[in-house]
């Protein structure tokens, strides 16, 4: 049988490792609880991860522009988010670890409830893909160029430069979404070197130019923070308005500094050949790590109990290995979980009652 490419599976596990880490130290209240050097530290950690997000996107765009809508697939995805969310909270009802009013169990039940910021804007990206998908067939290299030059300024830009008051964005929205799928479609539609003038260039000496990109920006991020800060710290209108700019645009997905980095991030990951089942088959279970370990309930407990929040000032360097610990702990236990879930549902749709029924369902929404 033969093995498919592992680059971008690399990237998915990647960047669901970023997010655990990223939901550590936000979440888990690290960076809210240090000072000094170890607040420095995660800041830094965090000015290279934040490209996490940005990097499930651009894969969307990169491998779906081509493709055709299925329903099969945007049930799937569906099905897996309101599964756990079904599950977590039967299991925090009936053990008691949280209590909930006849209206919450409704509305926590409900296959309608923003239970996960991040699958509701993917599943309306998905739902939209279609339209996006003809634009995209019809525009040749120069308009889809322009079209993302002017999104870039529109959603990106403006939004920095207006410290988000322009248009309330910061990345967590739709709007994102869509211009993410563009830049991932037009990394496809055209090659590497058509996009960035490398024609000469091996993949060796693309791979540390990517590379080296995503670490400048990674640092120019950080930076900026830090000027950011600095700035705020001065009695002074202007300063204090460029500094709040600086500081806002830090875990902002959509800041100009993020989306530079997350393109140089997923392009140097293009340029791996890599053959892996084992890294297709953890792959394969890394959305289910996002939809167990960032459930909101679970969320609420989780770094309470790893010993990470405690509500306290942190100040020993033992957090570090502590943190390590809990990103192993949670992506390995949470691939666990994605995995049985997975024998599971296999054994359900191979009955013949569910295919009966799955089938009406399919066939009556083609039919809308």
């Amino acid at each position: 049988m033969k093995v498919r490419q592992s680059n971008f599976e690399l990237m998915r596990i990647s960047s669901m490792i970023f997010i655990i880490i990223s939901h550590i130290l936000v979440h888990g209240g690290i960076m809210e609880n240090t000072t000094g050097v170890l607040h420095l530290f995660f800041t830094l950690v965090m000015s290279f991860i934040l490209v996490h997000v940005n990097s499930f996107v651009l894969l969307a765009g990169y491998f779906n522009y081509n493709k055709d809508f299925s329903w099969k697939k945007f049930f799937k995805s569906f099905n897996q988010a309101w599964f756990y969310q079904i599950v977590i909270v039967l299991i925090a009802f009936f053990t008691g670890l949280e209590t909930f009013s006849k209206m919450d169990l409704v509305n926590y039940l409900s296959p309608f409830y923003n239970a996960y910021w991040y699958v509701v804007c993917y599943l309306c990206l998905y739902l939209l893909s279609p339209f996006l998908n003809r634009l995209i067939s019809n525009l040749n290299q120069k308009e889809h160029k322009r079209l993302i030059i002017i999104l870039l300024f529109l959603f990106s830009f403006i939004p920095f430069i207006t410290n988000q008051e322009s248009i309330v964005n910061r990345g967590l929205t739709l709007v994102n979404f869509i211009m993410l799928y563009f830049i991932g479609a037009y990394l496809k539609k055209y090659s590497i070197s058509e996009n960035f003038h490398f024609k000469n260039y091996s993949k060796n000496k693309l791979q540390i130019i990517f590379l080296l990109g995503f670490i400048c920006f990674s640092l120019l991020h950080f930076v900026v923070y830090w000027l950011g800060l600095g700035a705020l710290s001065f009695n002074n209108s202007l300063l204090t308005k460029i500094g709040s700019i600086f500081k806002t645009s830090f875990q902002t997905y959509s800041a100009p500094f993020v989306i530079c980095m997350s393109i140089c991030y997923f392009l140097w990951f293009s340029t791996l050949n890599i053959k892996s089942k084992t890294i297709n088959f953890i792959a394969s279970l890394v959305f289910g790590v996002y939809l167990v370990h960032d459930n909101r309930i679970i969320r609420a407990h989780l770094y309470y109990w790893l010993d990470i929040n405690n509500d306290k000032l942190i100040t020993s360097y033992s957090i570090i290995p502590k943190i390590l610990f809990a990103v192993v702990i949670i992506f390995v236990g949470c691939i666990i979980i994605e995995f049985v879930r997975q024998k599971v549902f296999n054994f359900v749709k191979n009955r013949k009652i569910y295919i009966r029924c799955r089938d009406k369902v399919l066939n009556y929404i083609k039919g809308i």
